[in-house]
Order: structure tokens, then C-alpha cells, then sequence
């Protein structure tokens, strides 16, 4: 499974691409087209298996939770790996897999930042890193500023 921007750069979408993969839509619809691209919040459940996500650089308007969830106590091996900058403008990112890793160079920033000022312009959102292998590479930056939490 790879998560990404989509060919239009600052659309605020991201796309999600994977093989076997079904998608289940908040209107309760189903697709299993292997292509899926939305400015909405993502939730990504893992179950069963030994599954791999990759994420790459997202688009820096893309302004939603992601959420990656696995029973990290199952015998499978699921992995995430984050190979690109994530911005999410006071929105949270929570994900659980056995092995997670970040990327040299990546920088993850859930600050809420004006454009204007680039002050805090509201709560940062949340940074939720669990699993059994959690690999930060070298110089990885996680930004939170103000009340937001960074778990790992």
C-alpha cells in the first residue's frame, strides 16, 4: 500500500494505492479499485497478514487525520515505512504496526501554523507512534507546538 500526493500538486488530496485493498467510504459504499484519492480524513485498519505501507511526501494542503491501525500483538509482521514530508496543519497522526520507520531527512509537523505570521494559529495535532520496532533515522524532525502530544 502506498500513500501519497496525487498528480495535482496543493489539492489538498492524497492517494492511496494498493493491491487487495478494499475501501469502505463514510457513506458505508465499498470499492476495491485499488486507487483511492480524498481531502478527508484517512483511516487505514490492518488486518491480519503482514502488510507494508509506504508513505510518501504528501500534499502540504492536505489538511485531515491519519490514523494507521494494527493489533500489534498478532503473529504477522506489518510494517510503515515514511519516506516524505507529512504536514497536517493541527491534525493528528496516529500509527500502530510491529515495525514502523522514518526516513532520514523526514520532517513530520502537526503544528497549525498562520501563513501570514507562521505563528501557532491553533493546537497542533498529535504525533502516536506504537509498535514493537520504532526506527527514527537521522535527522528527523517531529514538530508539535502548544498542547499536543508526541508518543512513541
Amino acid at each position: 500500500i502506498v500513500v501519497e500526493d496525487n498528480a495535482d500538486a496543493n489539492d489538498g488530496k492524497i492517494r492511496i494505492k494498493g493491491e487487495n485493498v478494499q475501501y469502505v467510504y463514510l457513506d458505508g459504499s465499498e470499492s476495491a479499485s485499488g486507487v483511492y484519492e480524498t481531502a478527508k480524513s484517512l483511516v487505514i485498519r490492518l488486518n491480519g497478514g503482514s502488510d507494508t505501507i509506504t508513505i510518501k511526501a504528501l500534499d502540504l494542503n492536505y489538511l485531515a487525520h491519519i490514523s494507521i491501525e494494527d493489533n500489534v500483538d498478532l503473529p504477522d509482521t506489518d510494517e510503515v515505512i515514511i519516506e516524505g514530508n507529512i504536514s497536517l496543519q493541527g491534525h493528528n497522526l496516529s500509527i500502530a504496526a510491529e515495525h514502523i520507520t522514518v526516513k532520514s531527512g523526514v520532517t513530520i509537523d502537526t503544528r497549525s501554523l498562520s501563513a501570514v505570521s507562521n505563528t501557532l494559529s491553533r493546537e497542533s495535532g498529535d504525533i502516536n507512534f506504537e509498535g514493537k520496532v520504532i526506527t527514527l533515522k537521522n535527522n528527523v524532525q517531529l514538530l508539535a507546538k502548544g498542547l499536543a502530544l508526541i508518543h512513541i
